[in-house]
């Protein structure tokens, strides 16, 4: 290998391997990586009407996305799940998600056609439709140790504006060493 080499992608000591755990979002991939996870909303999250959220996320880590999904509210009867979830850069798309629905009662998560990497440190533009009834943050920003989502503004199917958006888990493949690029 060459001095003037550098490693693009590592493998990342802070991963979590999505295993059957209850708390785990079902029907994420077996295996799958979970890069973020805003966990539940701290009020409670209420549920509210299908609709369109954006924001933009800003990762503290390399992510590698193929698939995302939303938190169900335990106990209150509402499900709903992400129809669709877009990334953007510097307004441009660069890659979009697509749920399928329902299948045995629990939402499908929204699959990518092809993995996205998302840098460190780069803010990109997220928009998330999502259908039927999911707890949402009724914040402008949600701060985790694995990133930031700002810049918080949403749509419901009824034409309301709101500031809020949903629980969100973006999950992927464990980098594969063979995977690594050097330049």
């Amino acid at each position: 290998m060459k001095s003037n080499m550098k490693l693009m992608l590592k493998v990342l000591p802070y991963l979590t391997v999505l295993t059957l755990a209850a708390s785990a979002p079902k029907l994420l991939a077996t295996g799958a990586v979970v890069y973020f996870d805003t966990g539940l909303s701290p009020d409670g999250g209420f549920p509210t009407i299908e609709g369109t959220q954006t924001g933009s996320l800003t990762p503290v880590h390399d992510m590698i996305i193929d698939q995302a999904t939303s938190r169900v509210i335990p106990n209150d009867g509402s499900s709903g799940y992400i129809a669709s979830l877009e990334f953007f850069l510097n307004g441009t798309l660069i890659a979009r998600g697509v749920g399928s629905g329902f299948v045995n009662g629990e939402p499908t998560p929204a699959i990518f056609n092809q993995p996205v990497f998302l840098s460190a440190g780069v803010t990109y533009g997220l928009e998330v439709d999502t259908s039927g009834y999911l707890g949402l943050f009724h914040t402008s920003q949600i701060a985790t140790s694995d990133g930031l989502i700002s810049n918080i503004a949403a749509i419901d199917a009824n034409g309301t504006h709101w500031v809020a958006f949903p629980s969100l888990v973006l999950a992927g493949p464990v980098p594969e060493p063979s995977a690594l690029v050097y330049c």
